[in-house]
């Protein structure tokens, strides 16, 4: 199967494979939120004699992980919150894209997009855990649903919207997406396009448990035994890339890391006009002494 058969279009590939080759020591790379493999499928091609290592909470993804680059490299179902377990393959790179890949979007079907009406309110990276879109819809009380569309989503004032959810969930339970839409009073959702894709982000976010899954990588990332290895984070979410700049300037002043770049590395003209979901991908890069 050929790479344009999948969903996912990487970005920073080549800025990940210039990094690779001015910085890393050790010919290991692992790829914390492997996807369908794009990232490790270039970079395979382009750097000899390096073992390849992919991690990610869906199982499913991985399977069409495996399709793609085959038994060439070594394939973990679990959490990058988890990187600790790790640490014993002397691994010299490490990459954690917290983006959303357009699997998720486009062959899932677990309700990560509000294009697809009928699909359920899921939206679980991994289906072995519990909580979805729909028991947050129709149990958190209306001051956590604000928080989580305040801090998530970027939506300001967002009482009228909860409380629009409080009142449809008397009567009615959230199952699909389109009950959301009716509980919130949109009939043309291509006209909320912005706000939509904001209130699905936030709930994405509640329902994996992203900035604590992030702050539990970086706290496990401290304790890596290989001293010369280099991190590599690619963020989309404000208040994920405030966690990562937070933490990169602590370790920097207890002297545990060398910031590679001085300023944030973004996608290019180029590559934003070729992939739209690029254009809000920030890389930070840090070698650790």
């Amino acid at each position: 199967m050929t790479s344009n058969k999948y969903d996912h279009r990487s970005v920073l590939k080549n800025e990940i494979l210039e990094n690779i080759r001015k910085h890393a020591e050790i010919n290991v790379f692992c790829d914390c939120t492997v996807g369908e493999g794009g990232h490790i499928e270039f970079l395979k091609d382009k750097l000899d004699n390096w073992t390849f290592i992919g991690i990610d909470r869906d199982k499913k993804i991985l399977k069409r992980t495996k399709e793609r680059l085959g038994d060439s490299i070594l394939l973990f179902n679990d959490s990058y919150a988890n990187i600790r377990r790790y640490f014993d393959k002397d691994i010299g790179v490490f990459l954690l894209d917290l983006g959303l890949s357009m699997y998720h979007i486009k062959s899932s079907e677990r309700g990560f997009s509000w294009q697809m009406p009928e699909e359920p309110l899921d939206m679980r990276f991994s289906t072995n855990t519990k909580k979805t879109a729909a028991y947050i819809l129709n149990n958190y009380p209306q001051k956590d649903l604000n928080r989580i569309f305040e801090e998530y989503g970027d939506i300001i004032n967002p009482e009228k919207i909860t409380k629009s959810i409080i009142l449809f969930r008397k009567k009615n339970k959230f199952k699909i997406i389109k009950d959301l839409f009716d509980a919130i009073a949109i009939e043309e959702p291509s006209h909320f396009r912005k706000f939509l894709s904001k209130l699905f982000q936030a709930l994405r976010i509640e329902v994996n448990n992203e900035l604590e899954q992030l702050r539990s990588f970086l706290q496990n990332m401290d304790g890596i035994k290989n001293k010369s290895a280099l991190f590599m984070f690619i963020s989309y979410h404000s208040g994920e890339d405030k966690i990562l700049k937070n933490t990169i300037r602590e370790l920097k002043i207890q002297s545990k890391i060398v910031i590679i770049n001085k300023h944030v590395i973004k996608p290019s003209y180029k590559e934003i006009k070729a992939n739209k979901a690029a254009r809000s991908a920030k890389m930070r890069i840090i070698k650790y002494l």
